[in-house]
């Protein structure tokens, strides 16, 4: 239990602090967002947890790649001393952080509905 409170305070220190614009939100709905995941898994098996990380973690891939190739970019025009196309790299990077956090903040809400629909029993 322990363990588990430190690393749930790890896990809201850190998505509060490294997630761009929706770090608070994230941060604040950790828990709820923990504990709704463990209980889709316990509802649904694993089935439930597969579905959620098929459709969270491609996305999620692509976004922190497509930063990560920017940003090495960027630093090879900085090199370069290319400075109009640098300032245009800082900026679709900015754009990436941007689409970053509302996929986070989508991925959160899809949890929490997901958790409200199979408490609340509801067929669809």
């Amino acid at each position: 239990a322990g363990a588990d409170n430190l690393a749930m305070k790890g896990l809201r220190f850190g998505a509060a602090k490294l997630i761009p614009i929706a770090g608070g939100m994230v941060s604040e709905s950790m828990k709820v967002v923990i504990t709704g995941v463990g209980y889709i898994k316990s509802v649904t098996g694993i089935s439930g947890m597969v579905f959620i990380i098929y459709t969270l973690i491609p996305p999620l891939c692509f976004i922190v790649m497509t930063k990560l190739y920017l940003a090495i970019l960027s630093a090879c025009c900085k090199i370069s001393d290319n400075a109009r196309i640098t300032a245009f790299l800082d900026f679709s990077n900015g754009i990436m952080n941007i689409v970053l956090a509302t996929l986070i903040g989508c991925s959160t809400a899809l949890i929490i509905i997901l958790l409200i629909f199979i408490k609340s029993t509801v067929s669809l």
